[in-house]
């Protein structure tokens, strides 16, 4: 399963970043691509990914895209009209679908339907995945009141994707205290113009003695598990001169 993927500054990440990458893991088929919310940088990837598929220039098989269960759907135009050429199934995701394949779940904790059209990060897909004694929490753009009405709904995770890239609009103190994760996982560009993450978040992280990871600083992160360990491994690219 595929959560996500794109950028705003990086070109042809779909190519040159997803792609690679699944052939590198020996993905063959995708079961299915969750697409958290409309931003661009979280969907221009796998709209290029579609198009590779139908330009047959990857032999990569998708078999179902899942999009949040809005009542407006125009946003994801393009991507959906990719997915019906290529025959690809279309699912909505509302508040309590689940999918199990063998002992992982992941079901949906948020948006509910309903009209998010420019409003789009407080209806980002929230999903949580437990496989055995593992779990982590995918947060989208979540941030403000849309995460606040989701306490008492989460339980604890080991793993937490920082919702809106670490901005301050997100993460609230309830909210880890819900979570209490062991890990956060931040993905941001380096030296972004939105500074990102920003520093109340990354204090909040620390009081609660949540171990961070930034995709700025630690490049590519990749969680393995068996379910019961969990195996981190982090990529930095150095240039010459770095210390």
């Amino acid at each position: 399963y595929l959560i996500d993927g794109g950028s705003s500054t990086e070109n042809q990440i779909g190519e040159y970043r997803i792609l690679p990458y699944l052939e590198q893991e020996g993905v063959r088929v995708v079961d299915g691509i969750f697409l958290s919310h409309e931003d661009a940088d979280h969907m221009n990837g796998v709209l290029e990914l579609l198009e590779l598929i139908k330009q047959k220039r990857t032999n990569l098989i998708v078999e179902r895209l899942i999009l949040p269960a809005w009542d407006n759907m125009d946003v994801f135009e393009k991507v959906l009209n990719l997915a019906r050429e290529l025959d690809i199934e279309i699912l909505k995701c509302d508040t309590g679908d689940k999918i199990s394949d063998g002992e992982m779940t992941i079901i949906c904790l948020h948006p509910k339907e309903g009209n998010y059209q420019g409003k789009s990060n407080e209806g980002s897909l929230v999903l949580r995945l437990d496989y055995k004694e593992f779990s982590m929490l995918f947060t989208g753009d979540l941030e403000g009141q849309a995460e606040l009405d989701l306490l008492g709904t989460i339980g604890n995770v080991d793993v937490l994707k920082v919702g809106h890239h670490g901005s301050k609009s997100g993460s609230s103190k309830e909210f880890l205290l819900e979570c209490r994760p062991q890990v956060a996982m931040i993905s941001c560009g380096r030296d972004n113009l939105y500074g990102h993450p920003h520093e109340e978040v990354l204090e909040r992280l620390e009081e609660e003695h949540i171990q961070v990871y930034r995709t700025d600083q630690n490049g590519a992160v990749t969680i393995q598990t068996d379910g019961e360990k969990i195996d981190l491994k982090t990529y930095k690219q150095y240039n010459i001169g770095d210390d």
